[in-house]
């Protein structure tokens, strides 16, 4: 059970990159920064429509890299005037925790005179500002939300270096921080929201995957694939098949293929066509060894 106590979390925070003391990889770095930008501007835009959002660095913390953002509001609504900058931050670290939490049983939402408690089914407990809830289930269902949220995640996954996320209140709080994710939640924080958000849909498909990289564990990160020659990301989610995988009755080599059902997440476009926007193995069929039989995978 861990309790997130996000009331404390304001418009100047710290994200928090555990790994490597004072140093991080450019790319994690710049890519995880502007997916959570545009994370928090989606928000912006759910709770505070016509009025936008400025975000930038102003400062850089010692030990593990921690760079301060401050957000900036510009022609700031009534509704909201100075605490709106806040609530996205907040309403950010509850939908981040939300995705890794055990929802099941259904979610309870405890209120009280000035704070909420959602209760999730393991236990887990994130609470906010009363004034907060409403803004949180507005943003429900958001489909840039969703992607944008996925795309930290998915560069922070791809990094080994990185060895959890945090936000802090301040530079100098480095323990029991309002939001602290480990590697491992990293996978499934990646993974598409269920249920799927207005202008997504899901196709099912049989599909012939070649094996780039495999997982040696029993977890949701995502192995490297080529399917109709393109290359793809995509967790396997048959636990029968990663069992196998982890006591040793798979073993891959250069070349192998699996053929697997295929769940293929859509995005509508503006122009009015469907764009694959994220892949998930649902069951895997069968395995079939590749004609060249030098062995290659790494973790």
């Amino acid at each position: 059970m861990a309790v997130y106590d996000l009331r404390g979390l304001g418009a100047d925070f710290v994200i928090h990159y555990g790994g490597e003391p004072n140093e991080i990889d450019a790319f994690t770095f710049s890519n995880s920064l502007i997916s959570l930008g545009n994370a928090l501007q989606e928000i912006n835009r759910e709770i505070n429509p016509g009025h936008s959002l400025e975000i930038s660095v102003v400062a850089l913390g010692g030990g593990s890299f921690r760079p301060r953002i401050r957000a900036k509001g510009k022609r700031l609504a009534s509704l909201f005037i100075s605490d709106f900058r806040a609530i996205i931050v907040q309403v950010l670290a509850a939908v981040i925790i939300h995705r890794c939490m055990d929802v099941d049983p259904k979610v309870v939402i405890e209120i009280d005179s000035d704070a909420v408690e959602i209760h999730s089914g393991g236990g887990d407990v994130i609470i906010l500002p009363k004034e907060a809830l409403s803004a949180y289930k507005r943003t429900e269902g958001n489909a840039n939300l969703d992607r944008s949220v996925r795309q930290a995640f998915e560069v922070l996954e791809e990094d080994e270096s990185v060895r959890s996320f945090g936000l802090a209140r301040s530079p100098d709080e480095r323990d029991h921080l309002p939001l602290d994710i480990p590697r491992s939640a990293f996978g499934e924080i990646a993974r598409p929201a269920t249920p799927l958000a207005e202008g997504q849909r899901q196709i099912l498909e049989v599909a012939e995957l070649q094996i780039l990289r495999a997982i040696f564990e029993d977890s949701v990160r995502r192995w490297q694939f080529v399917w109709r020659g393109v290359r793809i990301s995509a967790p396997v989610l048959d636990k029968d098949f990663r069992q196998r995988v982890i006591s040793g009755a798979e073993s891959f080599r250069h070349g192998d293929m699996l053929v697997v059902e295929l769940r293929i997440i859509q995005l509508a476009h503006e122009s009015g066509v469907w764009i694959n926007d994220a892949y998930e193995v649902v069951t895997v069929n069968e395995h079939r060894p590749g004609v060249q039989q030098q062995p290659s995978l790494l973790d």
